[in-house]
């Protein structure tokens, strides 16, 4: 029997939720940009051509991030976009003069790594992308007199955070209550859950797109 939309999404839920890889042999390449699209809706939420669907899943976590970050007490400032080329961080932490910036990846693009790099180390594409973010923006806050600090949050489709990332939400996590403005905390475990739905539902929605039920 086909699947109905509620059993792709599950299926999609579990297998994220578990990080499982799934490399479908009738991937073509996307139509937009000639890299690897999947059959199971990574590349189709990553698509560096893909607007609206790469923005809006990027803005969803992005949006997350901030509200765990007020959750704890930390304010938060999105940073408005300058259009191409723009070299600020997206988000401002002003009471501990900082900036945050988000990614989320298909680890399995070629422009990311190739499968059997992931296959080997499940890290290694947001280990990537973390580094480049790094060195992207080494100049901007080079050049402030403040030397603020650059945090980098990269989750990959999959729902993996890089370690680094994992480790300053960690921290997050246990500071004190939140501001006035969202007064009940986010624990770390709800923000990770509802960042993976997020994830899941935008793949799930590809696939279901892509393969309408008869």
């Amino acid at each position: 029997a086909p699947l109905t939309q509620n059993d792709t999404f599950f299926n999609t839920l579990t297998r994220m939720l578990n990080y499982r890889v799934v490399i479908n042999t009738q991937n073509r390449s996307c139509p937009m940009c000639g890299e690897n699209n999947d059959s199971q809706g990574h590349h189709g939420v990553t698509c560096n051509t893909g607007f609206p669907n790469r923005i809006h899943l990027h803005d969803k976590v992005k949006h997350l991030v901030a509200s765990f970050l007020i959750s704890h007490g930390i304010n938060t400032r999105l940073e408005e976009s300058t259009g191409f080329g723009n070299e600020r961080p997206e988000m401002f932490l002003p009471d501990s003069t900082s900036y945050a910036e988000i990614a989320v990846i298909d680890p399995l693009n070629p422009s990311n790594s190739q499968v059997q790099n992931y296959a080997i180390d499940p890290y290694y594409s947001v280990n990537l992308k973390y580094n480049e973010k790094i060195k992207k923006y080494t100049d901007f806050l080079n050049s402030l007199p403040s030397k603020p600090k650059l945090h980098v949050v990269v989750v990959s489709t999959f729902g993996l955070f890089q370690k680094s990332s994992l480790n300053w939400l960690k921290k997050v996590s246990k500071l004190g209550t939140g501001l006035p403005t969202s007064p009940r905390r986010m624990s770390l475990k709800e923000f990770l859950t509802q960042v993976k739905f997020t994830l899941s539902k935008s793949i799930a929605d590809q696939i279901i797109a892509r393969s309408p039920v008869h």
